[in-house]
């Protein structure tokens, strides 16, 4: 979890606040993510509320949860922390592989 001097941390932060600016800024990536459908010479875009990031920010919303309850685990000196990191990491295994290919 934190045995990497911070980088996932860094890491994490980072890519939410670039897509977090990415969106909510008019670029060309914002505009081409609204898109639905193009018919001819025109585009249709959807200008309203969307459940087309909740996939993003729930794992963002799940790495940072799991952070954080391993920090009062290791704080209370809890149980069982050993087996906590490794479910975590198999749940998160999906997007931590996603993350090494989006960085290369």
């Amino acid at each position: 979890m934190w045995d990497d001097g911070g980088e996932q941390l860094g890491v994490m932060y980072k890519l939410g606040l670039r897509e977090t600016n990415l969106i909510l800024h008019s670029s060309a990536w914002s505009l081409g993510g609204t898109l639905t459908r193009v018919e001819g010479s025109d585009a249709f875009y959807d200008a309203g509320p969307s459940s087309q990031f909740v996939g993003k920010a729930l794992h963002f919303l799940m790495w940072s949860y799991s952070q954080l309850v391993g920090v009062v685990m290791d704080h209370f000196e809890m149980p069982d922390r050993a087996k906590f990191t490794e479910a975590f990491r198999r749940a998160h295994e999906p997007f931590a592989n996603a993350l090494a290919d989006a960085r290369g």
